[in-house]
């Protein structure tokens, strides 16, 4: 019978290119401490996806997130 290892989630309602490299520090981090880190994210709403920021790393779980925008604003499920 194996042991698991404590997880640790983050999160995000979309993954920023530039927040690659704190995620990939944090998951080093937790490895040396014996925490498996699962990151979980949506994709970018239509009005955020102009931006062209997204960042995507093999190891991290997408989901589909649901939007609606509402007096200009947009709204995540």
């Amino acid at each position: 019978m194996s042991v698991s290892r404590p997880r640790v989630a983050v999160l995000q309602h979309r993954l920023l290119h530039y927040r690659l490299g704190l995620f990939e520090q944090l998951r080093i981090a937790c490895e040396s401490r014996g925490l498996d880190l699962q990151l979980i994210h949506g994709d970018a709403t239509p009005t955020e996806a102009v931006r062209k920021d997204t960042g995507t790393l093999p190891w991290a779980t997408t989901v589909k997130n649901r939007v609606w925008n509402v007096a200009g604003r947009d709204l995540l499920w």
